[in-house]
C-alpha cells in the first residue's frame, strides 16, 4: 500500500507505506540475508536480519523510510510513491523472487494477490487487510485516469476546462474551494469556466488571522483593500458510488491579460487544502481560534492563539504547485503544512513550513529550489513572512543573506515568491532554507540521523548535549590564555567560524542576539567541530550606533537581549590574544569588504528594485508596511545603516580593545556627514512603564521612541528641554530612542520591566 492514509499506523503514530510479506509454507522461514527494494537497478536495497516468519503468516513491513529493525514492526529504507514504484523481494542468494511493476494507488486501496501467496493473479483491492488473509477482500475495478484539456498554469483569457478519463462508468466529483472531492460533491457534466476572477468578493481574505483587541494595533489584522486577485482551484476525483477509482487531481489556473508580467522575478505557488485545516476556530492553525480564547491575556507581546501550538498534531495536508516566473510548472506534490517562526507567529501574515514526507506521497521535494544553490532535493522549507520586518522594509534578514553569501557558515537562502492560499492572493513570501539537520545533509552531506544541532541555552533539535556541555564546562575550568588550552579547544571549535558568526551578528546589530536565535551543530562523530548558524536577522539595519561590542561581551547581563550563559563563550575566547588577533584582523578585512558602505548599498538598491514592482499589492492586501512611503523610509534607514555601520563599529573596536593604531580599518570614518557617538550627558532609562530622557543643556532636535517591531511610539520636537518622561501603555518590552540635532542622530535601547 503506497497511499496508506488511515489503514493502520507504525509504532510512531505515522500512516506509512507498507509491504505485507506472506508464508504459505508448511515451514518457518527465516528473512536474516533476504532483501526488498523499490528499484531493480538496486535489488538488495534493504536487507532483513535475522528473523523467523512463522508458517502460513503474514509480515507487515513498513515502506517508511525509517530503516528498523526488529519488533514491533520491521521498516525499510525506502518508502514507495502514490504513482507507483517497482516492489522487489529477493533471496539471500540475489535471486528476484516476487517483483510487482509500478502502479498507481488511491487512498487505503492496496494491491497484490487475489488469493495469498498467488503472484500469478494480482488485482487492486478495494481497502486492505493487513496481517490478515486476502482471499475475501472486494476488488476495484481498475483505476481511472483523469486527463485535463488545459494544463495548469497562466493564461491570458478566459476558456472552458473540459476532462475526460479512461471509465467512462465512473463519474467526476469536483470542488473548487480547495475541499477534497467526495461523492456528495458536485458532479462534472459540462466544461467548467476558468476566467479572471478578480472582481469576485473575497472569501477566506476576509477572515481575521489575530486578535483584534490586540493592545499592538501597529500588527493588527486589516481587511483587505478592495478584493483581491484569485486564481481558479479546482480538484477533481472518480467515483464509482463511494469508492474512490482515483487519486485527488489538484489544478490552480491564474487567468490575468497581464498574468505574465504580473509578478516579475517572483515565483508564484499556488497552496490547496481544506479551508478548515487552517481557519477552523478549534483545529485552524492560522487562526487566533480556541487557544486564544482559552487565555486572551497579553503578558508576552505575541500572545496567544492555535498559530503558536507545535508538532505534528499542528501540521496540515495540503497540496503545492509551483510555478517560475514565465509560469513553467516546475513541481506539484501534495505536503505537510506547519506556521513556523517565534512570535512573529501573531503577525496578520504568517510563515508556513512545508514538509515532503512520504506519508503525502513523495519524501522530498525534488526541484532546484535556488537556482544559484547546487541543491535538488528538499524535506523542507519555509515561506517566510520576514519576521519581525512584516510590517517595514520585508528586507532585512535577506540583506543579511546577500551580505554574507560568500562566507563558509550555514545561512539561508532566498528567492521572492507570491503566495495563493485556496486560489486567493496571499502576499509575497520569501522562501528560504529550513535550517535543521536535513539543511546540513544536503550542504555538508552531514548524516542527519548522526548529528546534535543546540540552540540558545542548551536547548536540543537534534541529538543531546552531552558533547557541547563537555566543551563549556572545559572552557569554564581551564585557563583560556594558555596556549595548550586554546589548541584543546580549536580541536572542539572551527573557531574561524565562530569569529565569523560573531563578526555577522554584531555588524547586523540584530535587536534580539546574542540571547536568542543562537544555533550550532556538530556531526557526532570524532574530528568534527562545533559550527554556528547565521538567521532571523530580521530586527536588523535598524539601530546603527547599537554597541553590539559591549552588549555581546556584557557580564551578568539581563535575561533580555544579552544573559550571561549568551556572552560566555566569546567574552571567555576574547581573553586568548591568539583568537582575539585573529578576530580583530577577520573584523577589519570584513569592514574593508564584506560590510563595505558600496558593496551593502548596491545589495540593498537591488533588493528594493526587485521588490517594488509587486509591493503595491502586497500592501493592498495585508495592509503592511503601511504604504509605499513607509517602505522607502525603512529602505532608506538601511541606506543609513549601510553609510555608517562602518565607520562606528571602527570606533566601538578601537575604544573596547584600546587600539591606537589608526591605521586600523583606515578610511572608513573620511566621508562627510558620518553620524558620532551618543554624547555622554546624554541619558535614557525606565522608570515603571516610563521612559526618561535627560538632554543635553540646551538640547534642540526631534525625539523618536520606536518598539521592538521597529514601529513609532511617539515623537517630539525638542526645543531646548533637559528632560522629558513618556508613558508607555502596554506590557514590558525593549524600546529604542532616538535623538537628531543637526545632522546627528543617537539612540538608546531602553526595556520596560513592568
Amino acid at each position: 500500500m503506497s497511499a496508506n492514509v488511515s489503514t493502520i499506523t507504525d509504532e510512531d503514530g505515522d500512516y506509512s507505506d507498507w509491504i505485507e510479506l506472506y508464508n504459505g509454507t508448511n515451514d518457518a522461514i527465516n528473512l536474516a540475508g533476504y532483501t526488498l527494494s523499490d528499484k531493480l537497478s538496486q535489488p538488495a536495497k534493504w536487507t532483513f536480519t535475522d528473523y523467523s516468519l512463522a508458517p502460513n503468516s503474514y509480515l507487515i513491513v513498513f515502506a517508511s523510510g525509517k530503516d528498523r529493525q526488529g519488533l514491533p514492526y520491521f521498516h525499510t529504507n525506502f518508502s514507495i510513491k502514490d504513482e507507483g514504484e517497482d516492489v522487489l523481494l529477493s533471496n539471500p542468494q540475489g535471486e528476484i523472487i516476487c517483483h510487482y511493476n509500478p502502479v498507481p494507488l488511491t487512498d487505503d486501496n492496496g494491491y497484490g494477490c487475489r488469493t495469498d501467496g498467488d503472484t500469478t493473479n494480482l488485482v487492486f483491492f478495494q481497502g486492505a487487510t493487513p496481517g490478515n488473509t486476502n482471499n475475501n477482500q472486494a476488488l476495484l475495478n481498475t483505476v481511472d485516469s483523469l486527463i485535463f484539456s488545459h494544463p495548469q498554469g497562466f493564461y491570458t483569457q478566459e476558456f472552458e476546462l473540459t476532462i475526460s478519463h479512461t471509465l467512462p462508468t465512473a463519474t467526476l466529483h469536483y470542488t473548487l474551494d480547495g475541499s477534497d472531492p467526495t461523492p456528495q460533491s458536485p458532479v462534472y457534466t459540462a466544461p467548467i469556466l476558468i476566467q479572471n476572477r478578480q472582481n469576485e468578493p473575497n472569501g477566506i481574505s476576509m477572515i481575521p488571522t489575530n486578535p483584534l483587541d490586540t493592545p499592538f494595533q501597529w500588527d493588527v489584522w486589516k481587511a483587505p483593500q478592495g478584493n483581491v486577485f484569485k486564481a481558479n482551484v479546482l480538484k477533481v476525483r472518480s467515483f464509482n458510488d463511494t469508492v474512490a477509482l482515483s487519486g485527488i487531481e489538484t489544478q490552480s489556473y491564474f487567468v490575468h491579460p497581464d498574468i505574465f508580467s504580473k509578478y516579475p522575478n517572483c515565483s508564484v505557488a499556488s497552496l490547496v487544502t481544506d479551508t478548515a485545516n487552517l481557519f477552523n476556530y478549534y483545529t485552524g492553525i492560522y487562526v487566533p481560534g480556541y487557544y486564544h480564547d482559552l487565555d486572551t491575556s497579553w503578558n508576552l507581546w505575541y500572545g496567544t492563539g492555535n498559530y503558536h501550538q507545535r508538532g505534528d498534531e499542528w501540521e496540515r495536508p495540503g497540496n503545492l504547485s509551483f510555478f517560475e516566473p514565465d509560469g513553467t510548472l516546475a513541481f506539484q506534490q501534495n505536503v505537510g503544512i506547519r506556521i513556523n517562526g517565534g512570535g512573529s507567529r501573531v503577525f496578520p501574515q504568517k510563515a508556513l513550513r512545508i514538509y515532503a514526507k512520504d506519508t503525502y506521497g513523495q519524501n522530498y521535494i525534488s526541484y532546484k529550489l535556488f537556482p544559484d544553490k547546487d541543491v535538488n532535493e528538499y524535506k523542507r522549507f519555509i515561506f517566510s513572512n520576514n519576521g519581525q520586518d512584516f510590517n517595514r522594509s520585508t528586507l532585512n534578514d535577506v540583506l543579511s543573506y546577500y551580505i554574507i553569501k560568500d562566507l563558509d557558515i550555514e545561512f539561508q537562502s532566498y528567492r521572492p515568491s507570491i503566495l495563493f492560499i485556496d486560489g486567493e492572493y496571499w502576499g509575497i513570501h520569501s522562501i528560504r532554507d529550513r535550517l535543521d539537520k536535513y539543511y546540513l545533509k544536503y550542504t555538508r552531506n552531514i548524516d542527519p540521523d548522526n548529528v546534535d544541532i543546540i540552540e540558545n541555552y542548551r536547548e536540543v533539535q537534534e541529538g543531546d548535549t552531552i558533547q557541547y556541555t563537555a566543551m563549556l564546562e572545559y572552557i569554564k575550568n581551564h585557563d583560556v590564555t594558555q596556549q595548550s588550552v586554546f589548541d584543546s579547544i580549536s580541536s572542539m571549535i572551527n573557531i574561524d567560524k565562530y569569529i565569523d558568526y560573531n563578526i555577522c551578528k554584531q555588524y547586523l546589530a540584530t535587536g534580539d542576539w546574542p540571547g536568542n536565535n543562537v544555533t550550532c551543530w556538530k556531526e557526532r562523530t570524532p574530528g568534527n567541530k562545533w559550527c554556528w548558524m547565521v538567521y532571523d536577522n530580521n530586527f536588523s539595519f535598524v539601530n546603527y550606533d547599537e554597541n553590539t561590542i559591549e552588549i555581546s561581551t556584557a557580564v551578568g547581563g539581563p535575561p533580555w537581549p544579552n544573559p550571561d550563559w549568551s556572552t560566555f563563550l566569546f567574552r571567555t575566547l576574547l581573553q586568548n590574544d591568539v583568537f582575539k588577533q585573529k578576530y580583530l584582523q577577520r573584523f577589519e578585512y570584513h569592514l574593508l569588504n564584506t560590510f563595505s558602505t558600496n558593496r551593502v548599498l548596491y545589495y540593498i538598491d537591488s533588493l528594493s528594485t526587485l521588490i517594488t514592482p509587486v509591493l503595491p499589492e502586497h500592501i493592498a492586501r495585508w495592509n503592511y508596511p503601511q504604504d509605499i512611503d513607509f517602505y522607502q523610509w525603512n529602505v532608506d534607514q538601511m541606506r543609513a545603516f549601510a553609510t555608517n555601520r562602518p565607520c562606528i563599529m571602527r570606533q566601538f573596536i578601537m575604544s573596547y580593545f584600546n587600539i591606537t593604531d589608526t591605521t586600523y580599518a583606515a578610511g572608513l570614518c573620511d566621508n562627510a556627514g558620518i553620524n558620532k557617538l551618543p554624547v555622554s550627558s546624554s541619558r535614557v532609562y525606565a522608570v515603571g512603564n516610563d521612559i526618561n530622557v535627560d538632554f543635553p543643556v540646551d538640547f534642540s532636535g526631534k525625539l523618536f521612541i520606536y518598539n521592538i517591531m521597529g514601529q513609532l511610539v511617539t515623537s517630539e520636537t525638542i526645543d531646548k528641554k533637559t528632560h522629558c518622561q513618556y508613558h508607555i501603555e502596554g506590557t514590558k518590552g525593549c524600546y529604542v530612542v532616538r535623538l537628531t540635532s543637526n545632522n546627528d542622530t543617537y539612540s538608546w535601547k531602553v526595556i520596560l520591566p513592568n
